[in-house]
């Protein structure tokens, strides 16, 4: 698969980090629910 040398937003790679270090498994191996759900619990490492 090829890469590209963008860069990234230094929040939006807070953001990716901090979900790495979640240890959950990424919103698009789960279902629509299961998405929702994360996202309306909010991801507190970023308040």
């Amino acid at each position: 698969m090829p890469t590209s040398a963008v860069s990234l937003d230094p929040q939006a790679r807070k953001v990716l980090d901090l979900g790495r270090q979640a240890h959950e498994p990424p919103f698009e191996t789960g279902t629509p629910e299961q998405a929702r759900r994360a996202y309306e619990e909010g991801f507190p490492g970023l308040q």
